[in-house]
């Protein structure tokens, strides 16, 4: 009995076993291939999305720092020069406020995009207040020459406004630099 099965099942499990192992190591390579090659093509499109991501992230940079000095710029030296207005009482600073103006909203509008929201925000509300006192102090010269205007006293009625103004700039300002110094340690 032993022989016959020898003679009978043995070929046969043998065969078996070699088909089943050349089957299996061909399904492996194969599954292996298609496997890899899927890696493969996803892992080029992760490097190709991480190499834009990695240039977007450099451009925004660049942007930033040249952007976020010429903004703190604008906002400290707008700041002091209301305070030189309220302390003098004149109004020999207006050009140089509508200049910084100027170029405030210029760049809120040109790189809004670059800015994050909550940022945008504070310097628009700066630039608002700024810009009221910019037009206060231009109705309070519309009529006069040059000479005559950097000579001119405020009134106490425009005095008191201005000081409101510069309240709310004092409060703005300081959150402002805070948070450009975070964002520029962060980039």
């Amino acid at each position: 009995m032993i022989a016959y099965f020898w003679d009978q099942f043995f070929p046969t499990i043998i065969t078996s076993s070699v088909l089943v192992g050349i089957a299996t190591w061909l399904l492996k390579r194969y599954f292996s291939r298609r496997i890899d090659n899927a890696f493969n093509e996803r892992e080029k499109l992760f490097e190709s999305k991480l190499r834009q991501q990695e240039k977007h992230k450099e451009l925004i940079y660049n942007i930033s720092s040249e952007l976020m000095p010429e903004i703190q710029e604008a906002v400290y030296r707008s700041r002091n020069l209301v305070k030189e207005t309220i302390k003098n009482k004149d109004l020999s600073h207006l050009d140089e406020m509508i200049t910084y103006w100027t170029k405030l909203s210029d760049h809120l509008y040109k790189y809004q995009l670059f800015l994050p929201e909550n940022i945008f925000e504070l310097l628009h509300r700066y630039k608002r207040h700024f810009q009221n006192i910019v037009i206060l102090l231009s109705s309070s010269v519309e009529d006069r020459t040059k000479e005559e205007a950097s000579r001119c006293c405020l009134s106490e009625k425009d005095l008191s406004v201005l000081k409101g103004q510069f309240t709310e700039i004092e409060k703005l300002y300081s959150e402002i630099l805070t948070k450009l110094r975070i964002l520029i340690q962060t980039c």
